[in-house]
């Protein structure tokens, strides 16, 4: 499932994180390797993960990262249900 656009602009649920899309995962990862995320969400603070993660259907499936030194991930399709 994608997040919708609608869901995450709503100017009634004041978020400051970024919802970025076709985001290279290399740049996350002390290796330096890893394919495309189609969404990626970086929270501003816990309050602003928390206030997204109310957003979310409860079936929406979620990867974490950390800080990315340990993560290796695929230069390919990586699906998470």
């Amino acid at each position: 499932m994608k997040i919708s656009t609608e869901t995450m602009t709503n100017p009634a649920v004041a978020r400051q994180g970024q919802l970025l899309t076709n985001e290279l995962l290399a740049d996350y990862t002390t290796w330096r390797v890893g394919g495309i995320a189609r969404q990626l969400y970086k929270p501003s603070s816990i309050a602003d993960l928390a206030i997204f993660l109310k957003q979310l259907p409860p079936d929406e499936p979620l990867l974490w990262l950390g800080l990315g030194s340990n993560s290796l991930i695929r230069d390919g399709d990586l699906l998470v249900q």
